[in-house]
């Protein structure tokens, strides 16, 4: 086996290397020209200031569909051959099949519904998506069959398919019990009613969505029976939970004659005022989460990276359709994900893509989580289409195209300019060796994007609270396999004690602890209501190193600690200096130096060495200054 080693020199810093430096700059791809005024220009007040007032109820589109789609977007697809040809034979094709199947023409939606009866009737979790009980994707294939050929009998059946979708929430809403994690599922049969609207009946218009309000209504309260529970609703935490359908319930049946005045007054309109609000604030907040050259919400890439930004791209999809306002326009700050994307991309020996672990992953193998990236791109793609520069344009392609599985979703798919969609030429080994993020709090540094390169991050500071740890000042290090680890699990998202009393806390992380017996409740660790409070003290790069210090004091219990800071340097493209300055609140409070391998390393008390091993890599480490 080849062996590839790092070092991890510990104590010293030499300080006198740091020539020929740069100052942090900006090697993104460039930026466009937005002659309109964009949200990072306002202050959040001033943001809601400007934008809360709008009259969206005298705003919305007349007719339907109204969702995402309107008539004139609706036939400039099928203008394009390859997305009405996915309409007219691939989706059609499926729906037949499925008509076959489900014999829906001799059984009615209850009867159809009953097998699911028993499993509704579980207080368990059940799946999100788009499940045989919630067949919404169906009903939406079958509506958009039914308006690109008129056949009545794809109408007909979608309206079969939101019933038996309907009977489901009805049953989990009349036994007190949650639905599913998050909302997307219950808004694509918002979705399908809407664009099947013109072929239902006057009496299937009002039964459907009067009921679909009724029974969302009980989701919105959130008052549930038993163990259940859904995904929140409010800024730091995504904005995925089923409560914000509040904003496009209302969308859909404010202009409603069917639709009750006082449901409208003291439901529907007071549901559309809080949520506007709430989504107003998530795109400011979002906005200030990319920064001036990137970010994301969270460290947690299968947060960042999977359900986060569906929030904000179907917010912005319903805004521009249903009542005219087009929010991408003004939030191009927003296209610094596909950067923050590439920043956490490792190249594995194996070509597998992996991620650094930060945050409440589920890290067994620390795989990228990026099956939803190629959408996500796709989806920007075709709302920032005009904002974005050929440069940014290309560096999405290049992130679309990383993660492409020919996917083809029921709407997504359909939306955008072909013409924005090509082979990226973008170089990614054009990136420096070294950036940080502000908004995010890490420093990534890298010899080369390569499979045999040395990859390493470094923690400190940052903006972004959710899902974030006590993780202050601490490095992840990979060179053919994870060499210096952020460890612990949370498996399956759930909140187990290996995650509360390990993962999320200082122990768990390659940080200083300091034991004051007086205060043991974080083992020596940083608090968590300080996770955001580590300063960034200096910063630089060049070709040949990269060099970051950063200070946590203000991380710890105050009377604790005196001083906790770390200067961390990465010579390409594998050596690493670690200097740290610790003083305790008292000199006789223990202090541990913690580095987490991936199999139990070597220790010499002789000359203060240690080597570990994982994959194909290896580290060797010294302490070159003792404490004193």
């Amino acid at each position: 086996m080849n062996i590839k080693g790092m070092r991890l020199l510990v104590g010293a810093c030499l300080m006198g290397l740091i020539v020929n430096s740069h100052a942090m700059s900006d090697k993104r791809p460039g930026s466009p020209d937005v002659p309109v005024k964009t949200i990072l220009d306002y202050t959040e007040q001033e943001f809601l200031d400007a934008y809360l007032p709008l009259d969206i109820e005298g705003s919305l589109t007349a007719g339907h569909p109204r969702l995402f789609l309107t008539p004139d977007l609706f036939d400039e697809i099928m203008l394009d051959a390859t997305k009405a040809g996915m309409i007219t034979n691939d989706f059609r094709a499926e729906i037949e099949a499925r008509m076959l199947a489900d014999d829906w023409i001799n059984l009615s939606a209850a009867k159809y519904w009953k097998q699911y009866e028993a499993t509704l009737d579980q207080d368990v979790r059940l799946g999100s998506g788009n499940n045989s009980y919630e067949p919404n994707h169906y009903a939406i294939k079958s509506a958009l069959v039914y308006m690109a050929t008129g056949d009545q009998q794809f109408a007909d059946y979608a309206e079969w398919l939101l019933n038996v979708a309907l009977l489901s929430y009805e049953k989990r809403a009349g036994m007190g019990y949650d639905f599913a994690w998050t909302g997307f599922a219950r808004l694509d049969w918002l979705l399908a009613y809407d664009w099947v609207y013109n072929g239902l009946s006057s009496g299937a218009q009002d039964d459907l969505l009067n009921r679909y309000i009724a029974a969302m209504d009980f989701f919105m309260k959130r008052n549930f029976k038993g163990g259940g529970r859904e995904a929140s609703y409010n800024v730091l935490a995504g904005n995925y939970g089923a409560r914000f359908l509040r904003y496009f319930i209302p969308l859909m049946a404010l202009d409603k004659s069917f639709v009750d005045e006082e449901l409208k007054s003291g439901t529907l309109r007071p549901w559309l005022d809080e949520a506007y609000e709430i989504h107003l604030k998530l795109i400011h907040y979002r906005a200030r989460n990319s920064g001036e050259f990137g970010g994301a919400s969270s460290v947690t890439l299968k947060y960042s990276f999977l359900a986060y930004p569906y929030s904000l791209i179907n917010f912005m999809y319903a805004s521009k359709s249903a009542w005219g306002q087009d929010f991408a326009s003004i939030a191009p700050e927003l296209m610094g994900l596909p950067y923050y994307a590439l920043w956490n991309m490792i190249l594995g020996v194996d070509e597998e893509l992996y991620q650094y672990g930060s945050g409440d992953s589920q890290r067994r193998e620390n795989q990228f989580p990026g099956s939803e990236l190629a959408l996500h791109m796709k989806n920007y793609l075709a709302l920032f289409s005009e904002v974005a520069s050929p440069e940014q344009k290309d560096a999405m392609n290049f992130v679309r195209g990383t993660f492409e599985k020919d996917r083809v979703h029921p709407y997504y798919s359909l939306f955008g300019n072909a013409n924005d969609i090509f082979d990226s030429t973008w170089d990614i080994q054009a990136l420096p060796k070294a950036f940080y993020f502000k908004t995010m709090g890490q420093l990534f540094s890298r010899s080369a994007y390569d499979a045999h390169g040395t990859y390493a991050l470094f923690q400190c500071g940052g903006e972004m609270f959710a899902h974030r740890h006590m993780d202050n000042l601490h490095f992840t290090l990979y060179k053919e396999g994870f060499q210096a680890l952020d460890s612990g699990n949370r498996t399956k998202f759930s909140n187990t004690a290996h995650w509360f009393g390990h993962t999320r806390k200082s122990v768990a992380h390659n940080v200083v602890l300091v034991h004051d017996p007086l205060n043991p409740g974080e083992y020596g660790g940083q608090l968590a209501d300080k996770r955001l409070a580590a300063t960034l003290k200096s910063f630089v790069w060049n070709d040949h190193f990269s060099y970051m210090a950063g200070d946590a004091t203000d991380c710890y219990v105050s009377n604790s600690v005196e001083e906790v800071s770390r200067q961390f340097l990465h010579i390409y493209p594998s050596l690493f200096l670690v200097f740290d300055r610790v003083e305790a609140g008292d000199a006789g409070f223990r202090k541990d130096w913690l580095l987490h391998f991936g199999h139990p390393p070597t220790v010499s008390a002789d000359d203060n060495s240690f080597s570990g091993w994982n994959g194909g890599g290896r580290l060797y480490g010294k302490t070159l200054v003792n404490a004193g």
